[in-house]
């Protein structure tokens, strides 16, 4: 399974929170729609990261869900870091 770096992001329209990402930019990967990052989660396929936490080391990037027994649509990206969830998504230049 690749640990795959997540270095930029694009938003919807007027949107702000992680809900509103729309693609995701990585190095090793070029370009991802949301669903398509959210699917390699849910199904073990790859897994994603940030640079950049307080320790300067990798943030993951988990699926966050209404049902995480269930793959959706409104499923979206967030990092999660010291058993919380963080907005380090949010801090990445957008393109």
């Amino acid at each position: 399974m690749a640990n795959l770096q997540i270095d930029a992001i694009r938003m919807s329209a007027g949107g702000n929170r992680h809900e509103h990402i729309t693609h995701v930019f990585g190095p090793a990967f070029g370009t991802k729609i949301r669903f398509d990052a959210v699917s390699d989660i849910f199904y073990n396929r790859s897994t994603y990261f940030t640079w950049g936490n307080s320790s300067g080391g990798q943030t993951p990037v988990g699926r966050v869900a209404t049902n995480q027994a269930v793959l959706s649509q409104a499923d979206y990206l967030r990092t999660h870091g010291n058993g919380q969830w963080t907005d380090n998504l949010l801090a990445l230049p957008r393109r």
